[in-house]
């Protein structure tokens, strides 16, 4: 029996497991690789070197099994709750009081062939996380909502070479969107 189940072995499940861990409760993590491995380069998590995202989670690992977390590789695949918490993985089933999930949040998947490849190493889905990597080079984001200009919009402190890239689909936006991106001179390319 466990005081906390932690489900997903990214970095909020392994800091989470440090501070239940040194707060006393016997913790585990159940989860699958994270989407974080297959980063190039992280240079935005304070007080790190720059690092692959599997260093990152490799050195998250070892601090977590430092203070005696267990960690599962597996993924859940069902959670009841009785007196205790029941979480089932396809392997065991494992019994705890409380239960934290920090899977984050899945991503749509793009039919584009070999996107997979270039994951981190120059696709990326986050401007916020990593514009930085992209300052004054051409850049292109890929999308047709208003999403996708408010991607546009953040690239713009970071890059003067956007295009709007639809994947063949027409822009669906709203007036505001479509104004800014006439004003700004942003291209599409459908």
């Amino acid at each position: 029996m466990y005081d906390v189940i932690i489900i997903g072995q990214g970095p909020a499940g392994l800091s989470a497991s440090l501070y239940t861990a040194r707060g006393g409760l016997k913790t585990i993590i159940v989860g699958r690789e994270s989407i974080l491995a297959k980063t190039d380069m992280v240079e935005n998590y304070c007080c790190s070197e720059p690092m692959s995202g599997r260093r990152l989670i490799e050195k998250g690992i070892q601090q977590a099994k430092k203070v005696d977390v267990d960690i599962v590789n597996g993924e859940v695949i069902g959670i009841k709750k009785d007196n205790d918490f029941e979480v089932k993985t396809s392997d065991d089933t494992y019994r705890g009081k409380a239960v934290i999930i920090a899977t984050g949040k899945s991503r749509k998947k793009i039919n584009i062939d070999g996107m997979e490849r270039f994951e981190g190493k120059g696709v990326h889905y986050c401007v916020t996380c990593d514009g930085f990597f992209y300052l004054d080079k051409r850049v292109g984001v890929l999308g047709f909502n208003d999403y996708a200009v408010h991607e546009v919009m953040e690239f713009q402190g970071i890059s003067g070479h956007v295009t709007l890239y639809t994947n063949g689909k027409e822009p669906e936006l709203d007036t505001e969107g479509s104004k800014y991106l006439q004003e700004k001179g942003i291209r599409i390319n459908k």
